[in-house]
């Protein structure tokens, strides 16, 4: 999401909220996760809400909201960190993959389509998989467009 800050004669002034929030979430510590980042524009202040569990410390806190102060302090805003209270298992970067329902739809979902179709189906159905999404990159990138465009100089020659 993109937050308007400032606008003058020449244009206006958006800021990243994703960006912000992918900036912040790379700089603190693994028990912590940002949930969001909020802008308000009035007042000039960056608002990041950080869930942490319950028996975090306050020398943590503290060293967690100094790091992202110092990282946000050149964008020329004000910081207001509140913290959430978030269960251990609510966690995604502590929560181990297979403890999340996602996992186990896809693991049983593999094994059923393993059992009925065999070896032979799975290794043709990854084929065409690898196939199709070949095929869409070429015609559905940048990157592809460009190797289309220069498999046809080279045809063209």
């Amino acid at each position: 999401m993109f937050f308007l800050w400032k606008s003058n004669q020449i244009g206006k002034i958006w800021i990243n909220g994703a960006h912000i929030k992918n900036i912040v979430s790379e700089n603190i510590q693994a028990e912590f996760y940002c949930k969001e980042v909020s802008f308000i524009g009035e007042c000039s202040t960056f608002m990041v809400y950080i869930a942490l569990p319950e028996d975090v410390s306050l020398d943590k806190k503290m060293a967690c909201e100094e790091k992202i102060s110092k990282i946000l302090a050149g964008l020329g805003a004000n910081l207001q960190i509140n913290w959430v209270r978030v269960l251990p298992q609510d966690n995604p970067k502590t929560t181990p993959i297979w403890t999340t329902p996602i996992f186990w739809a896809g693991f049983f979902a593999s094994l059923t389509v393993l059992i009925r179709l065999g070896i032979v189906g799975v290794l043709y159905t990854l084929l065409s998989a690898i196939i199709g999404y070949c095929v869409s990159w070429f015609f559905l990138t940048e990157d592809g467009e460009k190797q289309i465009l220069e498999i046809m100089k080279k045809f063209g020659r």
